[in-house]
């Protein structure tokens, strides 16, 4: 008897009527299937290799592709490419990547795939955590790389991982840096171009032209 199953998000039903539906068996697959006039397309997909704590799936604008969206519930999150039309195919695994962060948002046009995550803080271009580079008696800046933009085009491009840095003082209040969170804050602006909203005020945005560069920079908060 196959074990439970678990995780997974209510389907969604497209445009044509047709329902693509998602779920894992515990340890040992993930499954999705879509269904239209009595019919239905079944794909099963490896497990996760550092367990499953969810799954959420995302349809484009088009509703030609979707993502099966994973993450562990242990600061992992990656995501499964999906062809939808003419028929459900497989079509790229990002596997499990360190970090927090929403589902991957697929462009107006369907173009473009990108997910944005908040990563463990590290000075750019060492191997030293942030933590360790504060002191409230500390002089000059240190440039932080504390999330990742992670972009690919769709179908077929090869997934691209941006770091995002801050320039902060060394004697910033590393409580505050460490709550910073990127929830919800990912948006298109065109079908070409990205909106980061930034932690640390309402007001804080960055936009970002695609392919995005391979780090980006940002000011210190005031």
């Amino acid at each position: 008897m196959d074990a439970p199953t678990f995780g997974g998000s209510n389907p969604v039903v497209l445009r044509s009527g047709a329902s693509l539906s998602c779920g894992a068996a515990m340890g040992r697959e993930q499954w999705l299937a879509l269904s239209h006039a009595g019919s239905t397309q079944r794909l099963v997909l490896p497990y996760p290799h550092a367990g499953l704590g969810g799954q959420e799936l995302v349809v484009s604008p088009d509703e030609r592709y979707a993502v099966l969206f994973v993450y562990s519930g242990q600061s992992e999150q990656g995501y499964e490419l999906l062809e939808l039309s003419p028929t459900l195919r497989h079509l790229r695994s990002v596997p499990y990547r360190e970090g927090k962060g929403d589902a991957p948002m697929f462009s107006p046009d369907g173009r473009w795939l990108a997910m944005l995550v908040t990563t463990t803080p590290m000075v750019r271009g060492t191997d030293q955590y942030a933590e360790d580079a504060f002191d409230p008696a500390g002089e000059g800046d240190v440039l932080v790389d504390w999330a990742e933009l992670l972009v690919q085009a769709v179908p077929d491009g090869t997934p691209r991982v941006t770091a995002i840095g801050t320039v902060l003082p060394r004697s910033f209040d590393h409580d505050t840096f460490a709550d910073w969170r990127l929830h919800g804050a990912l948006g298109f602006a065109a079908d070409d171009r990205v909106t980061l909203r930034l932690p640390w005020s309402s007001d804080a945005r960055l936009e970002v032209a695609l392919p995005a560069a391979e780090a980006i920079t940002t000011s210190t908060p005031a």
